[in-house]
Formats: C-alpha cells, sequence, structure tokens
C-alpha cells in the first residue's frame, strides 16, 4: 500500500506548541482572534495571531484555517509560507501540506502574492500554489469542505490527501514510497471517519 503508521516524537510538536496562539488536536475547533473575527481550524493546525489596530496579520503555521473577515477598514492577511493572502470582508480558506499551498474563497476576494506575482480570487474560485509550478485561478467546488467531513480531491496528490487524514489520527502517517505521494486524484473523500478514509 505504501503507507507506514508510526509514533510523533521529537521538536517538531513542541516548537509548534510554543509558537501557535492557536493550536488543534484530532478535532477542528473555532477560535476569535484578537481582531474580533473568526475563523475555525481544521484538525492538526496551528497560528500565530499578530493584529493590532493597524492591521489584521495571522500566519498558519500548519494544517488549515477558513477565515471570516469583518470588513472594518485595517488590512486581514493570511502568511502561509512563502505566499500571502490579503482580503477585505471575505470569507475564504487557507490550507497546507507539505507539498502544496492552497486558497479557496468563498466570499468576497482576495489577492495573493508569492514575492514575485500576484493573483486575485474571487468566490468560487482558487489557487493551488506548488514550488516550482505554474499557478492559476480555478473554479473550486467546495472551500473548507473538512468542516463538513467531507474534502474535494481536485488539484490534490495522494500526498496532499494522506497529509489532511494524517491530521485527524492519533500518531503519524507516512507514505514509504514517493512516486506514490505525487499521483494526482479526482473526486471526493469522506473524511469523517479518518480510519476508514485512509484505507
Amino acid at each position: 500500500v505504501g503507507l507506514a503508521v508510526g509514533l510523533a516524537v521529537g521538536y517538531g510538536p513542541m516548537k509548534l506548541r510554543l509558537m501557535a496562539d492557536h493550536q488543534t488536536g484530532l478535532g477542528q475547533a473555532e477560535v476569535q482572534l484578537a481582531s474580533g473575527d473568526g475563523a475555525t481550524l481544521d484538525a492538526g493546525s496551528a497560528i500565530v495571531d499578530d493584529s493590532n489596530e493597524v492591521e489584521r496579520r495571522v500566519t498558519l503555521l500548519r494544517g488549515a484555517g477558513f477565515f471570516d473577515v469583518d470588513q472594518d477598514g485595517r488590512r486581514f492577511v493570511v502568511t502561509v509560507g512563502d505566499l500571502s493572502v490579503e482580503a477585505l470582508g471575505t470569507r475564504f480558506e487557507v490550507s497546507q501540506t507539505a507539498e502544496a499551498t492552497s486558497i479557496a474563497v468563498e466570499e468576497g476576494l482576495v489577492e495573493i502574492r508569492d514575492g514575485v506575482q500576484a493573483w486575485q480570487a474571487g468566490a468560487g474560485e482558487g489557487l493551488v500554489w506548488r514550488q516550482g509550478d505554474p499557478v492559476a485561478v480555478t473554479e473550486v467546488e467546495a472551500v473548507a469542505g473538512w468542516r463538513a467531513g467531507q474534502i474535494d480531491l481536485t488539484d490534490m496528490t495522494f500526498g496532499d490527501v494522506v497529509a489532511v487524514i494524517d491530521r485527524r489520527l492519533p500518531g503519524r502517517v507516512f507514505i514509504s514510497n514517493d512516486a506514490l505521494a505525487g499521483v494526482a486524484l479526482s473526486g471526493g473523500l469522506d473524511i469523517s471517519d479518518p480510519k476508514a478514509a485512509l484505507e
């Protein structure tokens, strides 16, 4: 099958706990940001909240977050890896795995920058950013479907999907076959029962 399950031990989880302002375990959670805006964090996710009177700034350290942003005149920026996502008065998702970063917009408009280029995505649109791959804004089927225990596999690889399931299980799930990690998938997957989804 190309999968192995192991125990997560070491420096990573401890460092994450020390850095994060909000972190989830095996389930998702709704949090209120210092700015007063709402966010829903997926299982195994962590953010740093650096909002102040001038701007609202969040860093996604791990996993996925759905942000419900009020329009109050301040910039709202989510940073994830090499990308920044800026929005005013909108609802959108930002998620990451080791392989990719995804942005999907439910309502409003966001601007995404990687330091070189910029893209805009509106309601029902999103993009998947993979290092070195061309990026295009495309239509998305569902935004943050994980809130209802479902994920759309469009633009996801086997490695991406395993990372989403891994966040919902104790221990760690590894892909022992590197070629398998990059296989593109399509369709949908029920992740409400993570063990069944993995099988």
